[in-house]
Parts: structure tokens; sequence; C-alpha cells
């Protein structure tokens, strides 16, 4: 995953709302994905908003050390990636209520956001955009580049998009270019979200996206 720095620091996670978790049970994956084997910083070594570093994707494995997301997508890869590109383009536009449709019940859980559909919205509106403790504040992103579009074999209905995106800030600070890992369920004729990704973390004010939005959840 580009721009990810796990070699000066531990990944740090900013909690910004403190209000109640999101309701519903959040999406079980259907496989254990283990830790991204290396995570390369670029020069700079700064892992926060503005930073232009490269560095490689980290591959999704399972317990026996094996990609479980190692076949194409095939007939529904479009499906897939217009998914991602409607969350991608809800985000960039400050979209509340089209960010949390396009995740399942229960993804934003960990990131303590209201109860209902139309507080969750509410909430994600004001999220995105915000400055966290001084830090230059996201403005934008754009996808450049779907660089992959998996399933896993064994499980059909759950995918994984990888897309290089371009996420721009506030101030005189420089794009950052990074690989977004985007993995998804098929749900009521639908594919969503099964957790926010690296994008939506950049875009509420994260300096550092978590590692859990680079791997799959644990089943």
């Amino acid at each position: 995953m580009r721009a990810w720095a796990l070699r000066a620091a531990p990944i740090v996670a900013l909690v910004l709302l403190a209000a109640p978790g999101c309701g519903g049970s959040g999406h079980q994956g259907t496989g254990a994905g283990s830790q991204p084997a290396s995570m390369q910083t670029g020069s700079t070594g700064d892992s926060g908003p503005g930073a232009n570093t490269t560095g490689p994707a980290p591959s999704t494995t399972t317990t026996s050390g094996g990609d479980r997301f190692n076949e194409d997508a095939g007939d529904v890869g479009a499906a897939m990636t217009a998914a991602v590109r409607r969350y991608v383009a809800a985000v960039d536009r400050h979209d509340g209520s089209g960010v949390c449709a396009a995740l399942v019940p229960g993804a934003l859980q960990a990131l303590r956001f209201p109860t209902g559909r139309e507080a969750c919205a509410k909430a994600m509106s004001a999220a995105i955009g915000h400055s966290v403790r001084g830090g230059p504040a996201w403005r934008r992103t754009r996808i450049v580049r779907i660089r992959r579009v998996e399933i896993d074999p064994e499980h059909s209905g759950e995918g994984r998009v990888e897309a290089t995106v371009v996420h721009t800030f506030r101030g005189n600070r420089q794009p950052s270019v990074e690989d977004d890992l985007v993995y998804l369920t098929r749900a009521g004729g639908r594919w969503l979200l099964v957790q926010p990704s690296a994008t939506l973390y950049r875009a509420i004010g994260y300096r550092t996206p978590p590692l859990s939005s680079l791997v799959p959840p644990a089943p």
C-alpha cells in the first residue's frame, strides 16, 4: 500500500467522533487475512497527509500464505468497479449519505458513527474534510487507475478492488498517490464495502489509516 509508513512508528488511529456505534451487525468475512508482509515508506519518511511517497501494495494472505483473492472477477468485475467508483465519488463530494449507503450495516461501528442512516449521513458529511489537531485537512480524492479486480474463488460473493488514488489536501501540501484496497461483498444484488478503506480514513482526517483498512476482517 503506497504511503503507509510502518518502520518509523506504529499506526496511530485517531478517533474523531464519540457518538454511539452504528446499529446492525458488521459483515463477517469469509476467510482469514494475515497482516501485510511488508510496507515501505518513501524517502521523506512522512506518513501524514500530503506525503508524496510510494511503496508496494500489501498482499492479502490466508493463514497458509496464499492470497485468497486470486481469481479475476470476470463478468462481475464491472459491477465491483462501479461500486468502488460510487464510493470514492461520494467521499470526494462530501456526500455522507452516499458513503454510509456504500458500506454494509455495522461497517462504521469502529468509527463510532451514530445509529441510523440519516444520523450517520449527517455525521459523515461533517467529518469528511475535518482537520485533526492542526494537521493538513483532506480536500479531494480521485481514482486514476483500477489496478486489480479479483474475487475469492471459494466465495464468489467476496471481492477486492485495488485502485490507485490521488489525495489532495488544503494548503501547500503535495498530493499523495496511494493504492487503496477496497474489500466488497455481494448483498441483496449489490456490491457493498465490508469496511472503510484507507481513502475514507484519509478523508476524515487520519494521518495514517489503521492496518485494519488494508486487510479483510477476520471471519
